[in-house]
């Protein structure tokens, strides 16, 4: 199907969106709620959600078909991780296909991509029944992190392949026609604004730190600059490091250790406060009462999923 045919249909619009890995959880959130708005029915395609994981998309419209029993698969030796994930993505499209054929949905509307050759390859069988739409949310592969081969090598297959794409800022469509994308078929969204979930509106609670607090949230990846943010902090003058205080919190994407053995020889562990791994949701609203600033030192970046969810507290942002 053309995105056209898809486009001029006078009955409701039918779309499929896929976010295999469930990366941006609170923006599939925010684009389900537009979408309800402009009277639009749609289903998700997505991976279980993990322990202690807060549901941002209604059950009724998520369809878990991505990594069943493997998504965490810490039975598996390390080294076959990668190809483990790799298979059961390719069953994860197995699934996808069948629901297309079920659904008949007017566009299919992928977040995301994965491994880009598998899907490449599911996604010109997709658009044989459906529209298809693409979201690069980053125009700049993975913002310059270092790729597995799987991830590195066909990156703009699927932004050739899909009859729209989706980018968030005037430079990212200008980065895509530079590498050979249709700029016909660019179109630029912005961001916009993320809701907090009601887990994350809790009544304030006396500070237990009287220090001015800047805080780095999200999943911990190279690109955020984390290094950075060290650096910076040991070049601070120490009359003014001991009134501040430093929390870095979220899920280690990354190595630490080398950023672990640069803060203890820069002697910044009474500054600056760890807390690897994801936080629940009461201890994320707790994070956010306890910040003074939010700090993004990143290297690379389209649009910021953090800053858009952060931005309603009306904190500094650095």
């Amino acid at each position: 199907m053309s995105f056209n045919d898809a486009a001029d249909a006078t009955r409701r619009l039918n779309v499929i969106l896929a976010d295999p890995s469930l990366f941006t959880g609170p923006y599939d959130s925010g684009l389900t709620a537009g979408l309800a708005a402009a009277d639009v029915d749609c289903r998700w395609v997505v991976r279980p959600l993990r322990a202690g994981e807060r549901a941002d998309l209604p059950t009724d419209i998520s369809n878990p078909i991505f990594y069943r029993g493997t998504d965490r698969a810490t039975w598996a030796p390390k080294p076959l991780r990668p190809v483990l994930k790799g298979f059961s993505h390719i069953i994860g499209w197995a699934r996808l296909l069948q629901q297309i054929r079920r659904q008949r949905p007017d566009i299919v509307h992928f977040q995301w991509t994965v491994l880009p050759i598998i899907d490449a390859i599911g996604m010109l069988l997709a658009r044989r029944k459906a529209a298809l739409v693409l979201t690069v949310h980053d125009a700049t592969p993975y913002n310059g992190d270092r790729l597995s081969i799987l991830q590195r090598v066909g990156f703009d297959y699927p932004i050739k392949i899909a009859q729209r794409v989706i980018v968030h800022t005037q430079s990212a469509a200008q980065k895509l026609s530079s590498r050979g994308c249709d700029p016909a078929k660019i179109r630029v969204v912005p961001h916009g604004p993320l809701t907090f979930s009601p887990g994350l509106t809790q009544p304030p609670l006396p500070r237990a730190d009287s220090r001015f607090t800047f805080v780095l949230f999200g999943q911990l990846k190279p690109y955020k600059g984390l290094d950075v943010l060290v650096e910076a902090l040991a070049l601070t003058p120490p009359e003014y490091r001991k009134q501040m205080r430093i929390i870095i919190a979220g899920a280690p994407m990354m190595n630490m250790s080398t950023l672990l053995r640069r803060i203890a020889e820069l002697d910044l562990r009474e500054t600056i406060d760890l807390r690897l791994g994801r936080l629940p949701d009461d201890q994320m609203a707790r994070l956010f009462q306890e910040a003074d600033s939010f700090v993004f030192p990143y290297r690379q970046i389209d649009a910021s999923g953090v800053y858009y969810l952060v931005r309603p507290l009306k904190k500094w942002m650095i």
